[in-house]
């Protein structure tokens, strides 16, 4: 099994937290080349990848390269945000002028989808995508989960340590920073009701397979 991961502290929490024998860590960025780990471990039945690709860039790109990594009768599973209140959140903060400046920082991770007004155009949206990435789908899902369910301040805590901005300013900054993101999620909470599009995971599930041509 190879586990992989754009980012060499991910990769170093998961040895030091889950190592085990057969398990090899690689740094790979799935949007790059993938030539390489096929050179050194071969071409894999199985792909699976839970909620790392709606950080790509490029999904075409990096699902291509899933589509790559997998043999003739290879699988993938893949899972991964579609829209989420996070994103709303982060849309929010940088429309204070203080955190204006990191607008661009967001919108890097904020993938197409996102913006997607009408939920039953999700679906097509990602079967064009799979067909472009030679994969064709056994199972392509939306599924939504209302993330008021979790809690206020189990959401503030997540939302904090995913934000791509929180890691780029100084302690100060980062301690300026929690209080507005606070104030946001807690008046976006109050205002609006629960089963509001704000309030709401949307997940790509998809199951696949490769197109042989």
């Amino acid at each position: 099994m190879v586990a992989t991961d754009v980012s060499p502290g991910m990769l170093k929490y998961a040895k030091e937290n889950f190592a085990h024998s057969q398990i090899a860590h690689e740094v790979h960025d799935i949007e790059g080349d993938v030539s390489g780990l096929v050179k050194k471990y071969g071409k894999f039945e199985r792909v699976y990848s839970f909620f790392a690709l709606n950080w790509a860039e490029d999904l075409g790109a990096a699902l291509r390269n899933v589509a790559a990594l997998m043999t003739d009768d290879g699988e993938c599973l893949l899972v991964f945000a579609a829209r989420t209140s996070f994103f709303v959140v982060w849309r929010k903060i940088v429309e204070l002028d203080r955190w204006k400046q990191y607008k661009g920082v967001i919108e890097r991770f904020i993938p197409p989808s996102q913006d997607i007004g009408d939920r039953s155009a999700l679906t097509p949206y990602m079967l064009g995508i799979l067909e472009r990435a030679n994969l064709k789908p056994r199972t392509c899902e939306v599924i939504s989960h209302d993330i008021i369910e979790g809690g206020v301040d189990e959401f503030i805590q997540v939302e904090l340590s995913t934000d791509p901005i929180a890691p780029l300013l100084s302690k100060e900054l980062k301690t300026l920073f929690k209080t507005d993101m606070t104030e946001i999620i807690l008046k976006m909470w109050s205002e609006e009701p629960a089963g509001n599009p704000d309030h709401l995971l949307d997940i790509f599930l998809v199951h696949a397979s490769k197109i042989l041509k």
